[in-house]
């Protein structure tokens, strides 16, 4: 099952990179790079944790924007319905959700509503059941609410370098896509690209003021595994900008 939701998100990316580019061999090559170079493969797929389910809603979520801004409400109402699924699934994407929504609300206007209004609904729904089962609207993750407290710079840098399993040692191609989120948040603060690369820091930021991390060790890979995602999909929006510079492609 977990290899199965796992895959999916990657057939999601695929698809999102193929009709981005035009391209079937730069959609190939960044969807081998999500695919085999991140978490996706080594955490997602392995065990049923909450990272595949909330990849394959974050990457709906994206692909789904995509298709609307070609025309259709549908694809709002698809997107508002992933991304509270997403939230479902893993309640702290809700800071990249928020931040991802700025964006639609940006860029659809008073349409947003077709996205907002369905996730708004979703999470409503269940933050009902979470009452009803763990007397809780936030449910099983009542408990871990208090460990959250003020971002710690150390823990902040364990996540991204620790030797043990720092996300930029683990996936060190990620490097490129924060490289160019950061050039476009840079040139357009408020293009798709830069509020995906947002959402990628919003998580980390989150996390490094999770108090609970122990000494000496870093697990940046899998709790950033949603994050890592996001960066990827930066690749599809900003890689044909770099289509004339040899020096990167040899990179």
């Amino acid at each position: 099952s977990a290899a199965l939701i796992a895959a999916l998100a990657v057939v999601v990316f695929w698809r999102l990179c193929l009709e981005v580019t035009g391209s079937r061999k730069t959609a190939l090559w960044c969807t081998v790079a999500c695919a085999l170079g991140t978490s996706v493969l080594s955490t997602a797929s392995l065990g049923l944790w909450q990272h595949g389910p909330a990849c394959l809603s974050l990457g709906l979520t994206i692909y789904l924007l995509w298709r609307a801004e070609k025309g259709g409400r549908w694809a709002l109402v698809g997107a508002g319905l992933a991304a509270g699924w997403g939230y479902a699934c893993r309640p702290t994407n809700a800071i990249m959700v928020a931040i991802v929504f700025l964006w639609v609300l940006r860029r659809f206007g008073w349409r947003a509503l077709w996205t907002f209004v369905p996730c708004g609904a979703l999470v409503l729904l269940v933050a009902v059941w979470n009452q009803s089962v763990y007397g809780s609207f936030r449910g099983g993750y009542a408990q871990n609410v208090a460990s959250f407290g003020f971002p710690d710079w150390q823990v902040a840098l364990a996540q991204l370098f620790s030797p043990s399993r720092g996300l930029l040692i683990f996936s060190p191609w990620l490097l490129f896509a924060v490289a160019w989120g950061g050039l476009r948040a840079s040139r357009e603060p408020l293009s798709r690209g830069a509020f995906l690369f947002y959402g990628a820091v919003g998580m980390w930021i989150l996390f490094a003021a999770w108090s609970t991390w122990a000494g000496g060790c870093s697990f940046g890979a899998r709790y950033l595994c949603e994050a890592a995602f996001l960066l990827a999909m930066v690749l599809p929006f900003e890689i044909q900008r770099l289509a004339g510079r040899r020096i990167l492609w040899a990179l």
